[in-house]
């Protein structure tokens, strides 16, 4: 029993379904965006090439870039302003190392494999129809793929 004569206080309302849709929406554009990036390796991705492979247009794509790299998702070349993946990632990433304990496993094997024919050795995961290299060991040949 209140002991105050004033209204109780409101709770704020729940986002309405086009506030969800949008926010879940800009969700899956990001990780469209990150994948793309991901895509680009060390090379890193141009704005425009992100934009063409994702359908979005240029202005959503660079707004959504400027903030991943805020965040240090992604950062940018400054010399070829292309997009590469951030530190942010690569340390949320090793959150889940033990994710993959069969890279520890196999570690040993596959160094002394890359060593005994002389090429480099990969190992790979299974990612819905895909493949992730997770690790690779390099051998002695001076040419390297």
């Amino acid at each position: 029993m209140r002991k105050d004569k004033s209204p109780p206080p409101e709770e704020p309302a729940p986002p309405d379904d086009h506030e969800a849709v949008s926010g879940v929406q800009s969700v899956r554009r990001t990780m469209a965006v990150l994948r793309l990036v991901a895509c680009g390796q060390e090379q890193g991705v141009r704005v425009s090439d992100i934009a063409a492979m994702s359908g979005l247009s240029r202005p959503t794509v660079h707004r959504l870039l400027k903030v991943l790299v805020q965040e240090t998702a992604v950062e940018q070349d400054p010399l070829t302003r292309r997009y590469l993946i951030g530190p942010e990632l690569a340390l949320l990433g090793l959150a889940r190392a033990s994710r993959f304990p069969i890279r520890t496993i196999a570690e040993p094997f596959l160094r002394a494999l890359a060593e005994q024919i002389g090429d480099a050795v990969f190992i790979s995961v299974r990612h819905g129809a895909d493949s992730v290299c997770i690790g690779r060991y390099l051998g002695h040949h001076g040419i390297q793929v």
